[in-house]
């Protein structure tokens, strides 16, 4: 049975998400590319009160949501 671990994203940008921003845009997804765009220009960086980012590692660590 795999493992997942959910955790709270305090910093996006120092994540590595090459492989699931390569997935999603294979897919023909954009919301991982915008939600990376508008964290790095200060848009949305979910701190204010009440919001929050959350992620979720498989068990080798890696960021599979």
């Amino acid at each position: 049975m795999e493992e997942f671990h959910f955790f709270k994203i305090d910093h996006l940008l120092i994540l590595d998400l090459n492989s699931l921003l390569a997935e999603s845009k294979s897919e023909g997804f954009r919301f991982l590319s915008r939600l990376i765009d508008e964290y790095q220009s200060g848009i949305n960086t979910f701190s204010d009160r009440g919001e929050g980012l959350f992620g979720v590692k498989d068990h080798s660590g890696e960021v599979i949501q």
